[in-house]
């Protein structure tokens, strides 16, 4: 039914653009899909279709249309959708409001689709239009609206246009950059994002036509405008120097002009369009530290911060605002400066991960609360973790305080009380009490959603840097740096496991440390490193599920080799190992897994595995012989712990290594002999069950995976000598033979494992 929809709308849109366009602006504006197969979305499939029928000419003519429905509203549609000549008498002021927003999200759906082939003559005229009706009245050379614009109306444009400018400033713009000319000196296509083909910065544009000249006979109607023409004049000044100098340079050095450039822009188009006074100051505020930063940048200031540390703070006071253009545009204005960060600009982001909010335990906010940013993490998993237990409800001392003062009964109550006397209030009286205490109560209330909205800003504003973090993880994953960030995102996610309210604080933070820790930080501090390495090992003895384990896993992996690689470090992270293997064979409630150990054996350099090729030899000698570890279980974990070393011999660097294969082949023969024989002893049976300790599939599993190293190390090449100490001998021919003839495990898997023990040499 869907796909037989899309074909007749598309030819329905073929044979009108407008009708075409109307459609796709409405599909651009929904926010859920129904899917069909593999084909996609229906309404990505409908989108495409009505694109591939569109052109400039076709699209400008639905931007007038839709200019013409703003300016004289209340139109009746035609049978095809379009503006019909005929006015309809008596519509309401609500209802031109509507139209006249419809219109505005319309053309802006329009100009900030990259897809569609917009020319920069349309931006620059979907902007124009939008800030005439925002800022200014009685505009001479313009039709004015009919009936006149409302102040909400007004601030509705300005609404839209600082959000069109900041997305704007984000897009990549593929059909701009595919129908501008090359560069002379470039060669490469102009029209980059946030930027029209002459290269004059959207943001900039718009700023422009406010703070330059008026139109002729036109009336700035923008709040506070006469206090802040002469501050954005100066910025706008500011702004086209910036460009100017970014012409100047290449590479990173263009591009962080060039970001610094687009978030002053955006920060002066806010505060020139901000409808509250007190969001207008806080602006005007932020646009000299940019400038500030930027001199410093350029190396017009004196001594003081990096540029880096100062715009660092700059965009986390940018994350606390309203503005999600803004706030949006923090992630891409970080972008070039990743590569520049120092260890102040990097604590400052770690400080806030570290934040703890105060009393905020038995919160919970609706995921609908939350910013649209922050709602791409899987909440799938949301049932694993377990709230914490409620605490019992303290007492509210001042709420009972103002009660008692509503009562009158400061000095009098206890007395009353104490002679066993009640007072009595009359009608009057009465009816003053009861409207105190609904004060009271209304005072409460009200506090109660003070606290919620505050525990609800801080979420938002740890999801907001944690984008910062992810931005510099995925930039400069090799910095040294990036070990401080690291520590704070393992602290972070520990912090929020069973924390309902900070859920998608947790998985954010945990999908970063999934996904970027593939590269090496160089040069990292070691005690730094190898404190991350002990929370990692620690946590990870008492992991809530697999997926905290596995991410512990990598963390783990990614400080150890930056611990080995920064310095002398081999005996305390063979340690670290050492101590986590013993935890995972000695203690039940070790939440341990092989995998855990796989995660640094895929990481270490070659000259690096010596060390875990020894863990897994201890754990073999203590823990891989019968009655041992834990349980029967665990003692299959040690021969797995062995496998997984093993399967790193081919790649091993057998000078360090040194003996070590040997010593892993001569711990496996010993454990190895020691289970078989255990298997067929009297002393394999539980005295009060009557059944075996160590039936027929532990034991099959042991000897597969004791099987699977000796084939590893076999199949090296370079451990043909370590293969001799696996000889047979009186010993362990006796051990084979016994089990190939035991009644208690008398099946023909084991009977074809034990033909397969004869000579484990061969």
């Amino acid at each position: 039914v869907g796909l037989r929809t899309v074909e007749r709308l598309s030819v329905v849109c073929e044979g009108n653009p407008k009708v075409g366009l109307a459609v796709l602006t409405h599909l651009l504006n929904q926010k859920s899909t129904i899917g069909s197969g593999e084909r996609g979305s229906l309404r990505t499939l409908m989108a495409n279709r009505i694109v591939a029928t569109l052109d400039s000419e076709a699209i400008v003519g639905y931007v007038e249309y839709l200019q013409q429905v703003f300016t004289v509203p209340g139109r009746a549609r035609g049978r095809e959708g379009v503006a019909d000549p005929r006015h309809v008498a008596n519509v309401s002021e609500k209802s031109v409001e509507k139209q006249r927003a419809w219109a505005v999200d319309q053309m802006i759906r329009v100009a900030r689709f990259g897809q569609l082939p917009i020319t920069d003559e349309l931006t620059t005229g979907v902007l124009r239009f939008v800030a005439m009706q925002a800022a200014f009245s009685d505009v001479r050379d313009a039709k004015a609206p009919a009936p006149p614009l409302t102040a909400a109306t007004r601030d509705y444009c300005a609404l839209a246009l600082v959000n069109l400018v900041g997305e704007l400033s984000r897009q990549a713009e593929p059909s701009r950059a595919k129908t501008a000319e090359p560069d002379e000196q470039t060669g490469t296509a102009r029209g980059a994002a946030g930027r029209a083909r002459d290269g004059t910065a959207w943001a900039t544009a718009a700023l422009a036509l406010v703070a330059d000249k008026a139109p002729r006979g036109a009336k700035v109607v923008l709040h506070g405008f006469g206090e802040t023409r002469a501050v954005l004049g100066e910025m706008l000044g500011e702004l086209r120097a910036m460009a100017k100098q970014a012409g100047k340079l290449t590479g990173g050095a263009a591009q962080r002009v060039q970001a610094l450039e687009l978030l002053l822009g955006n920060v002066c188009v806010a505060a020139a369009f901000a409808a509250n006074p007190q969001t207008q100051a806080e602006y005007l505020e932020v646009a000299p530290e940019v400038r500030e930063c930027y001199r410093r940048l350029a190396g017009k200031a004196g001594d003081g911060p990096e540029p880096v540390e100062v715009l660092t703070d700059i965009l986390l006071s940018l994350l606390t605002r309203e503005s999600s253009a803004l706030r949006r545009l923090c992630d891409q204005t970080f972008v070039p400066f990743a590569e520049v960060m120092t260890a102040p600009a990097v604590d400052a982001i770690v400080d806030v991960l570290r934040a703890r909010e105060g009393g905020s335990e038995g919160v919970e906010v609706e995921p609908e609360a939350l910013d649209d940013d922050a709602m791409d993490v899987d909440m799938s998993d949301a049932s694993d973790v377990s709230d914490a237990e409620p605490e019992a409800p303290e007492i509210d001392e001042e709420l009972r305080r103002r009660i008692e003062e509503a009562l009158g009964s400061e000095g009098d109550a206890g007395e009353a009380s104490a002679s066993g006397e009640e007072e009595t209030f009359d009608d009057e009286q009465m009816k003053v009490f009861d409207d105190k205490l609904a004060e009271i109560f209304r005072h409460k209330k009200q506090q109660k959603t003070w606290v919620r909205e505050l525990k609800l800003s801080f979420v938002n504003f740890k999801l907001r840097v944690l984008d910062l973090a992810d931005v510099f993880l995925a930039r400069q994953g090799d910095s040294a740096l990036g070990v401080r960030v690291v520590a704070a995102l393992v602290d972070l996610v520990h912090a929020t496991q069973r924390s309902t309210r900070s859920r998608v604080v947790h998985d954010r933070a945990a999908a970063i440390l999934g996904s970027r820790l593939a590269k090496v930080p160089a040069g990292a501090d070691t005690d730094a490193a190898l404190e991350l390495l002990r929370t990692a090992h620690a946590r990870a003895r008492q992991a809530a599920d697999r997926r905290e384990l596995d991410t512990l896993g990598s963390v783990a992996a990614y400080a150890a080799r930056a611990a080995l690689d920064s310095g002398s470090a081999v005996e305390p992270v063979q340690a670290l190992y050492a101590e986590s293997a013993r935890d995972f064979m000695a203690r039940k409630a070790s939440q341990l897994q092989v995998g855990f150990f796989r995660a640094s054996l895929e990481r270490l350099r070659a000259d690096q595995l010596h060390m875990l090729w020894a863990v897994a030899r201890d754990t073999l000698e203590q823990f891989g012989h019968p009655l041992r570890a834990v349980n029967v279980y665990r003692q299959v974990q040690a021969f797995a712990l062995a496998d997984a070393v093993a399967a790193t011999a081919g790649r091993a660097d057998a000078g360090a290594l040194g003996s070590g294969a040997r010593e892993l082949l001569a711990a496996l023969r010993g454990a190895l002999l020691a289970t078989l024989e255990f298997a067929v002893a009297d002393a394999n049976r539980n005295a009060a069950t009557g059944k075996l300790l160590l039936d027929a599939s532990r034991l099959r599993e042991i000897v597969n995976s004791a099987l699977q190293v000796v084939r590893r190390v076999g199949r090296s090449g370079a451990f043909g000598e370590a293969m001799a100490v696996l000889a047979p001998d009186a010993a362990w021919t006796q051990a084979v033979e016994a089990l190939q003839t035991s009644d208690k495990l008398a099946s023909p898997v084991i009977k074809n494992l034990a033909r397969r023990l004869v000579d484990l040499t061969k």
